[in-house]
Protein backbone atom coordinates (compact mmCIF):
# COMPACT_ATOMS: atom_id res chain seq x y z
CA UNK A 1 0.00 0.00 0.00
CA UNK A 2 2.80 2.46 0.87
CA UNK A 3 4.28 1.86 -2.60
CA UNK A 4 1.37 3.87 -3.99
CA UNK A 5 2.81 6.93 -2.24
CA UNK A 6 6.51 6.36 -1.52
CA UNK A 7 9.43 4.97 -3.52
CA UNK A 8 12.85 3.94 -2.23
CA UNK A 9 16.34 3.46 -3.59
CA UNK A 10 19.63 2.43 -1.99
CA UNK A 11 22.55 4.84 -2.23
CA UNK A 12 25.80 3.48 -3.67
CA UNK A 13 27.82 2.16 -0.76
CA UNK A 14 31.02 4.03 0.01
CA UNK A 15 32.71 2.31 2.95
CA UNK A 16 33.22 3.18 5.71
CA UNK A 17 30.03 5.23 5.40
CA UNK A 18 26.81 3.88 6.89
CA UNK A 19 24.44 2.37 4.31
CA UNK A 20 21.56 4.69 3.39
CA UNK A 21 18.19 4.01 1.75
CA UNK A 22 16.47 7.11 0.38
CA UNK A 23 12.68 7.18 0.42
CA UNK A 24 10.65 9.94 -1.23
CA UNK A 25 7.12 10.68 -2.34
CA UNK A 26 6.15 9.69 -5.86
CA UNK A 27 2.88 11.64 -5.65
CA UNK A 28 0.65 13.48 -3.21
CA UNK A 29 -0.66 11.25 -0.43
CA UNK A 30 -3.57 9.25 -1.94
CA UNK A 31 -6.76 8.88 0.10
CA UNK A 32 -6.53 5.05 0.39
CA UNK A 33 -2.94 5.29 1.65
CA UNK A 34 -3.96 7.97 4.15
CA UNK A 35 -6.65 5.62 5.47
CA UNK A 36 -4.13 2.77 5.54
CA UNK A 37 -1.73 4.80 7.70
CA UNK A 38 -4.57 5.52 10.11
CA UNK A 39 -5.13 1.76 10.37
CA UNK A 40 -1.42 1.23 10.99
CA UNK A 41 -1.48 3.71 13.88
CA UNK A 42 -4.43 1.96 15.53
CA UNK A 43 -2.96 -1.48 14.83
CA UNK A 44 0.30 -0.49 16.55
CA UNK A 45 -1.68 -0.12 19.78
CA UNK A 46 -4.47 -2.66 19.38
CA UNK A 47 -4.31 -6.11 17.80
CA UNK A 48 -6.70 -5.96 14.80
CA UNK A 49 -7.66 -9.62 15.32
CA UNK A 50 -8.72 -8.75 18.86
CA UNK A 51 -10.75 -5.82 17.53
CA UNK A 52 -12.53 -8.07 15.06
CA UNK A 53 -13.36 -10.64 17.74
CA UNK A 54 -14.45 -7.95 20.19
CA UNK A 55 -16.66 -6.39 17.52
CA UNK A 56 -18.46 -9.70 17.01
CA UNK A 57 -18.97 -10.21 20.74
CA UNK A 58 -19.52 -6.65 21.96
CA UNK A 59 -20.77 -4.72 18.96
CA UNK A 60 -18.98 -2.11 16.89
CA UNK A 61 -20.11 0.85 19.01
CA UNK A 62 -18.36 -0.43 22.14
CA UNK A 63 -15.27 -1.48 20.21
CA UNK A 64 -14.98 1.88 18.47
CA UNK A 65 -15.12 3.66 21.81
CA UNK A 66 -12.40 1.38 23.16
CA UNK A 67 -10.19 1.90 20.11
CA UNK A 68 -10.58 5.67 20.39
CA UNK A 69 -9.60 5.53 24.07
CA UNK A 70 -6.42 3.64 23.19
CA UNK A 71 -5.20 6.23 20.69
CA UNK A 72 -2.14 8.24 21.74
CA UNK A 73 -2.70 11.37 23.79
CA UNK A 74 0.83 12.45 24.69
CA UNK A 75 1.80 15.54 22.69
CA UNK A 76 5.40 14.47 22.19
CA UNK A 77 4.32 11.01 21.00
CA UNK A 78 1.86 11.91 18.30
CA UNK A 79 4.03 12.61 15.29
CA UNK A 80 6.62 10.17 16.60
CA UNK A 81 4.04 7.38 16.53
CA UNK A 82 3.44 8.14 12.86
CA UNK A 83 7.15 7.71 12.15
CA UNK A 84 7.33 4.43 14.05
CA UNK A 85 4.22 2.97 12.41
CA UNK A 86 5.35 3.90 8.89
CA UNK A 87 8.87 2.59 9.59
CA UNK A 88 7.60 -0.82 10.66
CA UNK A 89 5.23 -0.95 7.69
CA UNK A 90 8.09 -0.22 5.29
CA UNK A 91 10.11 -3.11 6.67
CA UNK A 92 7.14 -5.46 6.38
CA UNK A 93 5.80 -4.32 3.00
CA UNK A 94 9.09 -3.66 1.18
CA UNK A 95 11.84 -5.65 2.87
CA UNK A 96 10.24 -8.96 3.94
CA UNK A 97 10.48 -8.41 7.69
CA UNK A 98 7.92 -9.33 10.31
CA UNK A 99 7.26 -7.40 13.52
CA UNK A 100 6.58 -10.17 16.06
CA UNK A 101 5.58 -7.86 18.93
CA UNK A 102 4.26 -4.29 18.90
CA UNK A 103 5.44 -2.70 22.15
CA UNK A 104 2.71 -0.07 22.23
CA UNK A 105 0.06 -2.78 22.62
CA UNK A 106 1.49 -3.54 26.05
CA UNK A 107 1.21 -0.02 27.41
CA UNK A 108 -1.14 -0.07 30.40
CA UNK A 109 -2.53 3.34 29.46
CA UNK A 110 -2.44 5.30 26.19
CA UNK A 111 -0.18 7.89 27.87
CA UNK A 112 2.49 5.39 28.93
CA UNK A 113 5.78 5.57 27.04
CA UNK A 114 8.13 2.61 26.98
CA UNK A 115 11.93 2.79 27.06
CA UNK A 116 14.39 1.01 24.82
CA UNK A 117 14.45 0.06 21.16
CA UNK A 118 11.30 1.12 19.30
CA UNK A 119 10.75 -2.29 17.71
CA UNK A 120 12.39 -5.59 16.82
CA UNK A 121 11.85 -7.11 13.37
CA UNK A 122 12.78 -10.55 12.06
CA UNK A 123 13.28 -12.25 8.73
CA UNK A 124 12.22 -15.88 8.39
CA UNK A 125 13.18 -18.44 5.74
CA UNK A 126 11.06 -21.17 4.14
CA UNK A 127 11.95 -23.54 6.98
CA UNK A 128 10.63 -21.05 9.57
CA UNK A 129 14.12 -20.27 10.82
CA UNK A 130 14.97 -16.71 11.83
CA UNK A 131 17.71 -15.50 9.50
CA UNK A 132 17.97 -11.89 10.68
CA UNK A 133 16.94 -9.80 13.67
CA UNK A 134 16.73 -6.03 13.24
CA UNK A 135 16.65 -3.50 16.06
CA UNK A 136 14.68 -0.42 15.00
CA UNK A 137 14.87 3.20 16.10
CA UNK A 138 12.81 5.93 14.44
CA UNK A 139 13.09 9.71 14.65
CA UNK A 140 10.60 12.16 13.15
CA UNK A 141 11.28 15.86 12.82
CA UNK A 142 9.57 18.73 11.01
CA UNK A 143 12.43 21.13 11.81
CA UNK A 144 16.10 21.12 10.83
CA UNK A 145 17.39 19.33 13.97
CA UNK A 146 20.80 18.50 12.48
CA UNK A 147 22.06 16.60 15.54
CA UNK A 148 18.99 14.40 16.09
CA UNK A 149 19.95 11.65 13.59
CA UNK A 150 23.25 11.13 15.43
CA UNK A 151 21.32 11.03 18.70
CA UNK A 152 19.13 8.30 17.21
CA UNK A 153 22.21 6.35 16.11
CA UNK A 154 23.76 6.66 19.55
CA UNK A 155 20.48 5.72 21.21
CA UNK A 156 20.22 2.59 19.07
CA UNK A 157 23.79 1.71 20.00
CA UNK A 158 23.23 2.35 23.70
CA UNK A 159 19.98 0.35 23.76
CA UNK A 160 21.71 -2.58 22.08
CA UNK A 161 24.67 -2.47 24.45
CA UNK A 162 22.69 -1.98 27.66
CA UNK A 163 19.12 -3.14 27.08
CA UNK A 164 19.19 -5.67 24.30
CA UNK A 165 18.75 -8.65 26.61
CA UNK A 166 15.70 -6.96 28.16
CA UNK A 167 14.24 -6.12 24.76
CA UNK A 168 14.73 -9.66 23.47
CA UNK A 169 13.35 -11.27 26.60
CA UNK A 170 10.33 -8.97 26.41
CA UNK A 171 9.64 -10.22 22.88
CA UNK A 172 10.27 -13.85 23.88
CA UNK A 173 7.85 -13.64 26.78
CA UNK A 174 5.12 -12.05 24.68
CA UNK A 175 5.56 -14.75 22.00
CA UNK A 176 5.31 -17.43 24.68
CA UNK A 177 2.18 -15.93 26.21
CA UNK A 178 0.45 -15.69 22.83
CA UNK A 179 1.49 -19.24 21.79
CA UNK A 180 3.02 -17.73 18.68
CA UNK A 181 4.59 -20.11 16.12
CA UNK A 182 7.56 -17.71 16.21
CA UNK A 183 8.34 -18.58 19.82
CA UNK A 184 10.45 -21.67 19.16
CA UNK A 185 12.42 -20.11 16.26
CA UNK A 186 13.02 -17.07 18.44
CA UNK A 187 14.37 -19.22 21.27
CA UNK A 188 16.67 -20.96 18.79
CA UNK A 189 17.96 -17.54 17.77
CA UNK A 190 18.56 -16.57 21.41
CA UNK A 191 20.47 -19.78 22.07
CA UNK A 192 22.69 -19.27 19.03
CA UNK A 193 23.43 -15.54 19.36
CA UNK A 194 26.85 -16.22 20.88
CA UNK A 195 28.05 -18.04 17.75
CA UNK A 196 26.03 -16.40 14.98
CA UNK A 197 25.89 -12.80 13.80
CA UNK A 198 22.45 -12.06 12.37
CA UNK A 199 21.71 -8.87 14.33
CA UNK A 200 21.15 -5.75 12.23
CA UNK A 201 20.16 -2.15 13.03
CA UNK A 202 17.69 0.14 11.28
CA UNK A 203 17.59 3.88 11.94
CA UNK A 204 14.52 5.50 10.36
CA UNK A 205 14.66 9.26 9.88
CA UNK A 206 11.24 10.62 8.89
CA UNK A 207 11.89 14.24 7.95
CA UNK A 208 10.34 17.36 6.49
CA UNK A 209 11.72 17.45 2.93
CA UNK A 210 12.87 21.08 2.99
CA UNK A 211 14.43 20.85 6.44
CA UNK A 212 16.77 17.88 5.90
CA UNK A 213 20.54 18.49 6.06
CA UNK A 214 23.07 16.00 4.65
CA UNK A 215 25.37 17.20 7.41
CA UNK A 216 23.42 14.87 9.71
CA UNK A 217 24.67 11.81 7.81
CA UNK A 218 28.23 13.15 7.87
CA UNK A 219 28.03 13.37 11.66
CA UNK A 220 26.99 9.72 11.85
CA UNK A 221 29.75 8.66 9.44
CA UNK A 222 32.33 10.38 11.62
CA UNK A 223 31.02 8.91 14.87
CA UNK A 224 33.06 6.29 16.71
CA UNK A 225 32.66 3.53 17.63
CA UNK A 226 30.67 2.26 14.68
CA UNK A 227 27.55 0.15 15.13
CA UNK A 228 28.21 -2.57 12.58
CA UNK A 229 25.27 -3.71 10.48
CA UNK A 230 23.45 -0.37 10.57
CA UNK A 231 21.24 0.84 7.74
CA UNK A 232 19.67 4.31 7.69
CA UNK A 233 16.28 4.75 6.04
CA UNK A 234 15.89 8.42 5.16
CA UNK A 235 12.21 9.24 4.54
CA UNK A 236 11.69 12.81 3.32
CA UNK A 237 8.13 14.08 3.01
CA UNK A 238 6.99 17.45 1.74
CA UNK A 239 4.85 19.25 4.31
CA UNK A 240 5.34 16.47 6.87
CA UNK A 241 3.66 18.31 9.73
CA UNK A 242 0.54 18.98 7.64
CA UNK A 243 0.44 15.34 6.47
CA UNK A 244 0.63 13.95 9.99
CA UNK A 245 -1.75 16.54 11.40
CA UNK A 246 -4.33 15.74 8.71
CA UNK A 247 -4.15 12.02 9.48
CA UNK A 248 -4.55 12.61 13.21
CA UNK A 249 -7.36 15.11 12.68
CA UNK A 250 -9.25 12.48 10.70
CA UNK A 251 -8.71 10.13 13.65
CA UNK A 252 -10.17 12.79 15.98
CA UNK A 253 -6.86 13.34 17.77
CA UNK A 254 -5.82 16.86 18.72
CA UNK A 255 -2.37 17.80 17.43
CA UNK A 256 -0.12 20.25 19.28
CA UNK A 257 2.78 22.25 17.89
CA UNK A 258 5.64 20.75 19.93
CA UNK A 259 4.98 17.05 19.42
CA UNK A 260 8.24 16.43 17.57
CA UNK A 261 10.44 18.64 19.73
CA UNK A 262 13.82 17.34 20.86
Amino acid sequence: MLKDWLVWSKRPEEPPKVAVIDCKESCALPGPVLAHIGELLVSARINPEFLQDAAEKLGWADVSAFALAMRPRIATMRRGNFGEAVSCAMLEQWHSYKIPVYKLRYAITPDQSQPGTDAIAVRIDAADRITEVAFIESKLRTGRAVGVPLQGYQQLQADYDKRVSEALMFVAQRLHESHSPLYEPFMVYLRSRAVTNIDRFKLFLVWELERWAEESLEMIDEHEPKLEGTEIHLVRINGLAAVVDDIYRRMEITVVDDDDAD
